[in-house]
């Protein structure tokens, strides 16, 4: 008796032959939108100057927050 291939082998390797183009296209392609993120400014700001700078105002928010919890439980604590 003879055996038959598996149901699908050309479809298969379709799939790795596209996959197989698919990735360095991709990883070219992110390397290229991470360049120009980094190397070209918009309004005198790249990519990273603003998210640095949204990363301080959340740091500083949080610390503000903070210190006006503390305020208001010190506050709460000495009126008791």
């Amino acid at each position: 008796m003879r055996r038959s291939a598996p149901a699908r082998p050309k479809q298969a390797w379709n799939h790795h032959r596209f996959a197989s183009k698919l990735v360095p296209v991709a990883f070219v392609l992110g390397a290229a939108m991470e360049s120009f993120m980094v190397l070209v400014p918009v309004n005198g700001e790249n990519f990273y100057d603003v998210a640095k700078r949204k990363r301080i105002e959340r740091i500083l928010d949080a610390e503000e927050a903070a210190a006006m919890r503390k305020a208001a439980s010190d506050a709460e604590s000495r009126s008791r």
